[in-house]
């Protein structure tokens, strides 16, 4: 049984839109299943986080999708895509050839 593929995405816009990640994503030629879109608060208020989980086919190459999509442009500010989680203290964008993450300057 192959293994779902999987992306995390943060350093989304509020607006942000399903269709405005779609665009990005099929410009590439890669499709999307299922976006999440990762939210805080009540269940009668709730606040976009900038963070979306986003499902792509089956036997989709997720390091070649995130090494052509990570940093594009989306809505105004660069989509920083990941294979793994979310780290919430996150602060300072650093793009690198083998790893995809956030660090702080200290």
């Amino acid at each position: 049984m192959e293994k779902a593929s999987v992306v995390f995405a943060s350093n989304l816009v509020r607006e942000i839109t399903s269709d405005a990640i779609k665009d990005l994503f099929s410009d590439e030629n890669y499709s999307v299943e299922k976006i999440e879109f990762i939210q805080k608060g009540s269940s009668n208020r709730h606040i976009p986080t900038g963070l979306a989980i986003i499902s792509l086919p089956k036997g989709t190459d997720v390091r070649q999708c995130i090494k052509t999509l990570d940093g594009k442009e989306v809505l105004g500010r660069p989509i920083i895509l990941r294979t793994k989680k979310f780290e919430p203290d996150d602060f300072q964008y650093v793009k690198r050839e083998d790893a995809f993450y956030l660090s702080r300057d200290c």
